[in-house]
């Protein structure tokens, strides 16, 4: 029942047990204590209340169990750490979340088939899990099955998908030649305010290039909104490295390209399209 407990910081643990107790003290001094020291205790109550509110709803203590550090691994693009981690788990105990993140891992190393063969243990489990279809789209479009990512992807957001993965949907469909279903995805998914700068970025580089060739008026704001997400190109350059060897990463090399020769110093006209 209290094995979660394990992985907690011990400070959050005691930080907890001490706002419980003086919770506890406080209610009784405002249930029990004399006349003139409920007020200061119901003052000091409230504010103790709408502290522990903010912490509750704010304050995420670092995950510190094996999947957590996993995790953290992942993100810290420790992705052969990642993987030893969740090697370790699923022999253990396989659960899906454990092999969705380890067949995500196994794609940022290369190992594509590793990565789909784990994925698809995971929708095995749990077919309607949405990090396990979006992951198998990831893994998909990385392998240059463009038509079949977009499939995923779309299966992704059917099944409660953070919104920002129509990115990932109009990338496909643009890398798949289906320009007029890109254009309807991203224009759309560029509307989305909390999409990230980089998927910003790719989502309008995608736009200009296809409205530019198409004389399209339009194109000029997708070069606006482009400039905006500039910081947004590191990431691709960096997404472009992992998987230049794959189908995905020479689609992905031309498009990075068109981008570097628009923010480099050139005359007028010259860049994308």
């Amino acid at each position: 029942m209290f094995e979660p407990l394990r992985y907690l910081d011990r400070r959050v643990i005691l930080s907890g047990v001490l706002a419980i107790g003086i919770l506890l003290v406080l209610s009784g001094l405002v249930l029990f204590g004399p006349d003139e020291a409920r007020l200061g205790a119901a003052v000091g109550l409230i504010g103790l209340l709408v502290a522990l509110q903010v912490a509750i709803l704010f304050f995420r203590p670092a995950d510190r169990s094996p999947f957590g550090q996993a995790r953290a691994a992942f993100a810290a693009n420790d992705f052969a750490g990642a993987a030893a981690q969740l090697e370790t788990i699923i022999a253990a105990k396989p659960t899906t979340r454990a092999l969705t993140l380890l067949g995500n891992t196994y794609r940022q190393l290369g190992r594509l088939d590793d990565s789909q063969k784990l994925l698809e243990q995971a929708l095995e489990r749990a077919p309607k899990n949405a990090f396990a279809l979006y992951g198998m789209g990831r893994t998909q479009l990385t392998r240059g099955n463009f038509d079949t990512a977009a499939d995923w992807f779309d299966k992704a957001l059917a099944a409660g998908a953070p919104s920002p993965v129509a990115c990932d949907l109009g990338i496909a469909e643009y890398f798949a030649g289906n320009e007029d279903a890109a254009i309807s995805t991203l224009t759309k998914a560029t509307r989305i305010l909390q999409i990230e700068p980089y998927r910003a970025l790719i989502a309008n580089a995608i736009l200009w290039h296809i409205l530019t060739l198409r004389q399209n008026m339009a194109a000029a704001k997708a070069a606006e909104n482009m400039r905006r997400d500039a910081d947004g190109l590191a990431y691709w350059q960096a997404e472009l490295e992992r998987h230049r060897a794959t189908p995905y990463g020479e689609a992905l090399a031309v498009l990075v390209n068109e981008i570097e020769a628009y923010f480099s110093p050139s005359p007028p006209g010259e860049g994308l399209g």
